[in-house]
């Protein structure tokens, strides 16, 4: 990167409107945080107690229907006590929310009731209120023990006046329960109360209904509406919520505190991003400034490398010797010289796809090289095949070593296209192993490969053969047809030889019309099949003249067995020329036996 004082001053600027937008944001969030952890906290403060004035608006309803139906039995106002009681107990048993059960008389004497109890009596002046009623109604009663009670009282049927009351106190127990299973921390408090603001049951137990402002008293003691009434204060949210067609009211309380607790404590995260945010932007400013003074610097070192990197290139590029960097461990060509690309065949950014294995005919010498140099073991001009862009195997000195840097490990290799010297090399030595005129191979390199098969036949103790033959009046075709033809002769003669015999027979032409032949893994028997086809395939086989004409030879064959005691390839070759010249003294075109003689 090219630094100049614009563009550092630039890069300050920016950085520090950054940092502060940052903050900005981060006070936009908290804020934002905050109210809607005010408004979800309002939401379930209220959600809170509706649900629970629903509650018992149900409980309540529940109970007042049951005491109708109880009410219409037939002389429920004048059957003895214990039949009433009985009824209560089933009653009871339906319906748990219910502490107790009684029937008062028309001059409210309690004439039955579910069990007996100190804060069972009721005042007569609950008889003035059920006459204002239609049928029942709901009374907070607190004038026993100054305990407060729940109580729903219905009116016996009568012919037009007050026959009595049917009772029921609610397990204020309950009440409790549902207030503990309904709050949703510790921080939470709920009230049952009626529109004197009188307690009724409280979570938690102990607790203090909170300072009210006079119009929210107001609101409650005239609340004929049915409707949810809130205060909001700085220390607390509060709801409260009638409970249907009673005269209670379900408080909930939730404070600050509390459900805050989670805002505080992301605030507290936030100041400490805002604060880092700041420190972060005041060193960016910082070392923005500091690459100021460091522009000359680095723009004089930038352009020394770049004209030291051009030079280095320069070099590498004309160099007569092919070089090709690749990475490790996936081995991926980094660069390749122009050199390299030509010997390939391919242009520079063509090889940049492939990997260096690639490069080689057979990966396993790849293999090897890498390894030895991975290893500290740098490869020197180490001859192996590699492969054309066309697919075609070219042979190539490979040198190859590593080279470990901050950035990893790479690869180096050289290349030297030595394919012309290998072809050089071939050719002289078929020259030096190869009849000019047959194509088969001369007496010494026939006696080279046929000692080592008959060290691998004595190992194995293999059968092995050896077979010579001479073509019958040679002498005569070149004296009659010119050696033009005779040469030809000689040509004919390996080639019928080749087709005739294995591949891994041992084929060779020893002398002017002379050849032989060294058969592995062949008995004697079978030595002498061979020997007398291809005498056969010679005999009638046609050779046709430049002129027109056509002419056929004949050839002798003398036959031997190898040997245990025969130290080299010397002595069955004697044996098998032995009987050549008796084959030739028999009268040419046939096949001797060297062991069939000696019988």
């Amino acid at each position: 990167m090219r630094w100049n004082l614009k563009s550092s001053s630039f890069s300050i600027v920016l950085a520090l409107l950054g940092g502060l937008g940052l903050v900005f944001l981060l006070a936009f969030q908290a804020s934002s945080n905050y109210r809607v952890a005010f408004d979800l906290a309002r939401s379930d403060n209220a959600h809170n107690a509706i649900k629970l004035a629903n509650e018992f608006s149900g409980m309540i309803r529940e109970v007042d229907l049951s005491l109708g139906d109880l009410a219409e039995y037939p002389n429920i106002a004048a059957d003895d006590a214990d039949r009433v009681v009985q009824r209560f107990q089933t009653l009871q048993r339906r319906l748990p929310q219910i502490d107790n059960l009684a029937r008062i008389n028309a001059s409210g004497v309690l004439t039955a009731q579910l069990q007996n109890a100190p804060d069972a009596s009721l005042e007569q002046d609950y008889f003035a209120l059920l006459e204002q009623a239609a049928q029942s109604a709901i009374i907070h009663d607190s004038s026993a023990s100054h305990k407060a009670n729940l109580l729903i009282a219905h009116r016996l049927p009568s012919s037009g006046e007050l026959d009595g009351l049917l009772v029921a106190r609610l397990d204020q127990r309950l009440l409790t329960q549902k207030l503990n299973a309904a709050a949703r921390n510790s921080g939470q408090h709920i009230f049952v109360i009626d529109k004197n603001l009188r307690i009724l049951a409280q979570y938690p137990s102990g607790g203090t209904l909170p300072n009210l402002s006079t119009p929210i008293q107001h609101k409650i003691k005239n609340n004929t509406q049915q409707e949810l009434i809130s205060d909001e204060t700085a220390e607390l949210l509060l709801s409260f919520q009638p409970i249907t067609n009673s005269p209670f009211f379900v408080v909930t309380s939730n404070s600050t505190e509390f459900y805050l607790a989670e805002w505080k404590t992301s605030i507290v995260y936030y100041l400490l991003a805002g604060f880092l945010m700041l420190i972060l932007t005041t060193l960016m400013a910082y070392y923005f400034w500091r690459s100021q003074r460091l522009t000359r610097n680095l723009r004089a070192k930038e352009l020394k490398l770049s004209a030291s990197e051009a030079r280095f290139r320069q070099m590498i590029e004309t160099t007569p010797v092919g070089l090709v960097l690749a990475r490790m461990p996936d081995f991926y060509i980094t660069y390749i010289n122009q050199h390299a690309a030509k010997m390939f065949g391919m242009p520079q950014a063509a090889a940049l796809s492939k990997r260096a294995h690639e490069l080689y005919y057979d990966r396993v010498d790849f293999i090897h090289h890498s390894n030895d140099a991975l290893a500290g073991q740098s490869v020197n001009n180490a001859e192996c095949i590699l492969k054309h862009r066309d697919g075609n195997p070219f042979w190539a000195n490979v040198s190859m070593s590593a080279t470990k840097a901050a950035e990893g490990t790479t690869l180096v290799i050289g290349l030297n296209d030595i394919t012309q010297r290998k072809k050089l090399e071939d050719e002289l030595k078929r020259r030096a192993t190869t009849d000019s005129l047959s194509g088969l191979a001369n007496r010494a390199y026939f006696m080279e490969l046929a000692k080592q098969e008959i060290v691998r036949a004595k190992r194995y103790q293999h059968p092995a053969c050896v077979l010579m033959l001479d073509i019958d009046f040679f002498k005569k075709v070149n004296d009659r047809y010119g050696h033009q033809t005779g040469d030809r002769v000689i040509k004919t003669m390996a080639d019928l030889c080749r087709s005739s015999l294995r591949d891994n027979d041992l084929l060779a032409r020893i002398g002017g019309e002379e050849f032989t032949a060294f058969l592995p893994e062949t008995p004697l028997a079978e030595a002498f099949e061979v020997a007398e086809r291809l005498r056969k395939n010679i005999e009638q086989h046609r050779l046709e003249l430049d002129d027109g004409g056509f002419i056929q030879f004949t050839t002798s064959i003398g036959l031997s067995a190898l040997h245990r005691d025969d130290p080299n390839v010397e002595a069955p070759l004697k044996r098998a020329d032995e009987a050549l010249y008796v084959s030739k003294h028999n009268g040419r075109n046939q096949t001797s036996c060297y062991e069939q003689l000696k019988m």
